[in-house]
């Protein structure tokens, strides 16, 4: 899946980014993020 990659480990740069507009981030695995799509689709 094109794109997960980048969501579940964002760089210290976008964290630092999220953090200084005060948006909420979650740690998330690939697996996590690949699982609830598929139960979504299927």
């Amino acid at each position: 899946m094109y794109g997960i990659y980048p969501y579940a480990y964002p760089t210290d740069k976008q964290i630092s980014a999220m953090d200084e507009v005060k948006l909420s981030h979650m740690d998330v695995t690939i697996y996590e993020m690949t699982y609830q799509f598929l139960k979504l689709i299927i």
